[in-house]
């Protein structure tokens, strides 16, 4: 009873208290001859403004001039809010970077930012910084269009044409096609186990669709460009000083809170959850995605909501430099009327309701966490030289950046003829487009260019089905051996069709047909001649490693001079082999020395174990060659048989030493075009470019091809899974692991004992490649373990682990820790992953505890 007769005397008191208040300023308004309420709203304010987004004049009334400043505040918020996150999160990674420098000058920038009051930060860049930029008769001007100057910024503005509304309709139609194939491409990952770039293939989707309906509307947006005229610049968007200074302010100031709040979230993600995700095989992206993400988040986001309403509050120091917010405008209001009060309750109601639908939409992404992709540093550096040096080599790149991107684009010509190059000082592109031709196909007849296209459609469909392992086996063989017979057909002529002279064959046709011809005539070569080095008798492997190591001694030029001038004596008379197939034939020759030494390389990789199991089943050897040691053979040395069709296809680039034009051949003879004098640096440029690209891409396909990353389940029971020799690590000057040596074989079971701090957990750890150790090898599955292995996802999906402390993800149900593994590393379908889970989890008689967290389990 007592209580409750205290919560009537303080409600009471209250009340009293405001009844005291309301009476007081009733009673000092009216003796100032002050009219409260909202009427003034609507009489004419005479205020000018300067920034406006809609229409404004100083006729329109006092609620409209409120309007303006609401519509300015909001807008300078919106883009600060971009900005500043954008910014924020990278100073958050900068600061949990390996990189010392990087990650100190990040330390001082937020530092520094946050203890210096952002009003001074607004008057030092109003006043400092925009005062100190020249006059717009000397304008900056970064890139072309865009100009910096004391009296503001100067930027295109964009132009809406007829078809508008039809483009932004197609626009929204592509928007939903890629979130709805972005969905699908979920559900299909969840009932089938098979991923499809839904991100990616959503994205592409989008630009394809807009790309399109932009050209089917005519090009609907322009942009209108500034140009100085009299004093100051007429067209375009000005940006004012006052505008660029609260923008400038707000977004450095923000920044180094939300890069506090970034730099909480990473380190808030225990290292053992992203070593647990990794000890399950699955790729860095998934664990960034799903583990780290989403526990990042949850510390993240909470902070960075309260950083955007300050950011939104704070905008209302805009009033000290003059930028007509919504604190500004209201004030001068109050200045003119003395509507005190109805302003200031208009200011909280509505930042109160800007900050009110910035927590409710925070809120949400923060309940309902998607996967979101972000990048984050990697280990690029390891010590204060490699750290110094990639600074350096950064800022060299920094350096020149501008000046390649004003050559290349910015002062570039991309349309005219040789003149209108020549009064540019950019890149001339047009020459280029009048050359292409010739540098394909050299001078092969126009009327009959479709076939060398139809090669080369034929190429590049193989070349994709063959990346994406659609084909295999003998078929695949099969179709890579009949396409040069095919090429050489459909580019030569025969079966009816007109036969072009080899002597009109050139440009990047005749680079690509004879890397085409020499690799796959000169990988079987190879083959035989590393089989007949590592197995023949004496006198074959004599023979061998004879042609071997005589064409491995002498320079390629050297062998198509040989080839060119000498295998002609070497022939009969009546033998006449045109110059085109002599270089064919020395290329190939080169090549396949070359590629038999890196093939023996793969034989001696393969255990003895392999041979002697096929001769038991009584397989004849020739055949346990052909059908068990060369696959595996050729599986291991993949990589380094790429990187040999790689240098024979810049090799190529020699026979013009030797009369053929071909890709850099026709190149030069461009460059020399009496037409097109002077643009030497466009055709050696572009040459260059054709050649990284085709070249990366073969090199791509060493890296990523299925044939280098598939990992072998099937060992024979007296094979070793794990194989350890005299392996040693160091902690500092503790030597934790000491020659330790282990073997493995597949169904045993080992049990390492050892007191605390023995090093059983660290050698756990380095076999599953967790720990980098710095002696000896580490064997797994036919791997060896070292800091350059590209498969260690595929080896680690072979290798189950369970740590000291159980690292289940606190963030996924009991029942997704169980499917996460199966469908993310392993491929498995959802439900199926789902159906095993649950069997297990009944076994151990948890089933009904599945939608649970970790956390709730004891």
């Amino acid at each position: 009873m007592a209580s409750i007769l205290v919560q009537v005397a303080v409600l009471a008191l209250v009340l009293s208290g405001v009844y005291f208040l309301f009476q007081n300023t009733q009673a000092n308004l009216t003796a100032r001859g002050i009219e409260s309420g909202f009427a003034f709203l609507g009489h004419e304010a005479g205020l000018p403004i300067g920034d406006s987004l809609i229409e404004y004049n100083p006729t329109k009334s006092y609620g409209y001039a409120f309007l303006i400043g609401i519509l300015n505040t909001l807008l300078v918020s919106a883009i600060a809010i971009v900005l500043s996150t954008v910014l924020g999160i990278f100073v958050g990674v900068a600061r949990v970077s390996p990189n010392w420098l990087l990650a100190k000058v990040a330390a001082i920038y937020v530092e520094t930012l946050r203890n210096i009051p952002l009003l001074l930060t607004l008057i030092f860049v109003y006043t400092v910084v925009i005062g100190s930029l020249p006059h717009p008769r000397d304008p900056i001007s970064p890139v072309e269009g865009v100009y910096l100057t004391k009296r503001g910024v100067f930027v295109p503005r964009p132009v809406v044409e007829d078809g508008f509304i039809l483009f932004m309709l197609a626009v929204m139609i592509a928007g939903a096609i890629s979130i709805s194939f972005w969905i699908w491409a979920r559900n299909h990952k969840k009932t089938t186990g098979r991923s499809v770039p839904g991100v990616l293939g959503g994205l592409g989707v989008f630009i394809v669709i807009s790309t399109l309906a932009f050209l089917a509307t005519g090009g609907p947006v322009g942009a209108e460009l500034p140009a100085y005229s009299g004093l100051n610049f007429a067209g375009g968007l000005t940006l004012k000083p006052e505008f660029v200074s609260l923008l400038v302010g707000l977004v450095l100031y923000t920044a180094a809170y939300i890069g506090e709040n970034v730099r909480s979230g990473i380190t808030s993600v225990h290292a053992g959850q992203i070593e647990a995700a990794n000890a399950l095989g699955v790729s860095r992206g998934i664990v960034t995605r799903l583990i780290m993400l989403p526990q990042a988040l949850r510390v993240t986001i909470p902070a960075t909501t309260n950083d955007y309403a300050s950011l939104v509050k704070n905008s209302s120091l805009a009033v000290a430099i003059g930028f007509p917010d919504m604190v500004s405008i209201g004030g001068t209001i109050i200045g003119q009327n003395g509507q005190a009060i109805e302003i200031i309750g208009m200011w909280m109601a509505v930042y109160l309701t800007i900050n009110l639908l910035i927590s409710l939409a925070m809120n949400f992404l923060n309940s309902r966490v998607q996967i979101v992709e972000r990048w984050l540093q990697e280990n690029l550096f390891s010590g204060w030289l490699n750290s110094y040096t990639s600074l350096v080599l950064i800022g060299f790149v920094l350096w020149v950046f501008p000046a390649v991107l004003n050559w290349l684009v910015l002062d570039a010509t991309f349309a005219g003829d040789a003149d209108t190059c020549r009064q540019n000082t950019g890149a001339c592109w047009p020459f280029i487009v009048d050359k292409f031709p010739v540098l394909m196909v050299g001078v092969y007849p126009q009327e009959l260019l479709w076939r060398p296209g139809v090669a080369c459609l034929a190429l590049l469909v193989l070349a994709a089905v063959t990346y994406t392992d659609r084909l295999k086996g003998a078929v695949l063989v099969v179709a890579w051996l009949l396409l040069p017979v095919f090429a050489l057909i459909m580019i030569g002529g025969a079966f009816g069709m007109v036969e072009v002279e080899q002597s009109l064959w050139g440009g990047l046709m005749l680079s690509v047909l004879l890397a085409l011809v020499g690799v796959i005539v000169s990988i079987p070569l190879g083959v035989l001649l590393a089989l007949g080095r590592y197995y023949g008798s004496p006198l074959i492997k004599a023979l061998c490693v004879g042609f071997i190591e005589l064409v491995r001694g002498v320079p390629l030029i050297t062998i198509l001079f040989m080839a060119s001038v000498m295998m002609p004596m070497f022939l009969p008379p009546e033998m006449v082999i045109n110059n085109l197939m002599r270089i064919q034939i020395g290329m190939i020759f080169f090549s396949a020395a070359y590629m038999a030494e890196v093939v023996r390389g793969g034989l001696q990789a393969i255990p003895k174990g392999q041979t002697e199991a096929s001769l038991a089943l009584g397989v004849s050897p020739w055949k346990t060659i052909a059908f068990v040691v060369v696959p595996q053979a050729l599986r291991h040395v993949l990589p380094p048989l790429i990187g040999r069709c790689i240098a024979l296809f810049k090799d190529t680039s020699l026979v013009i030493i030797v009369g053929l034009l071909d890709f850099l051949g026709m190149i030069k003879n461009s460059a020399f075009d009496p037409e097109w004098l002077g643009f030497q640096k466009e055709a050696y440029f572009f040459a260059a470019f054709v050649y990284w690209l085709i070249c990366y891409g073969l090199s791509l396909y060493g890296r990523e091809s299925p044939m280098t990353t598939r990992i072998e389940s099937q060992i024979a029971e007296d094979e070793s899974v794990i194989e350890m020799r005299q392996v040693n690590k160091w902690y500092g000057n503790f030597h934790v692991l000491k020659d330790v040596s282990l073997s493995v074989k597949k169904g045993e079971r080992i049990v390492i004992c050892g007191p605390s701090g023995s090093g059983k957990s660290t050698l756990i750890r380095c076999i599953n490649h967790l720990e980098e150790h710095q002696e000896g090898t580490i064997t797994v599955n036919g791997t060896i373990l070292n800091d350059k292995l590209k498969n260690i996802t595929n080896i680690r999906r072979e290798v189950g682990m369970v740590f000291q402390q159980f690292n289940l993800f606190p963030h996924m149900t009991i029942l997704d820790n169980l499917c996460f593994a199966p469908v993310w590393a392993r491929n498995m379908p959802r439900k199926e992953a789902e159906a095993t889970a649950c069997m297990y989890l009944e076994r151990v008689g948890i089933a009904e505890q599945k939608d649970k967290y970790p956390g709730q389990l004891s």
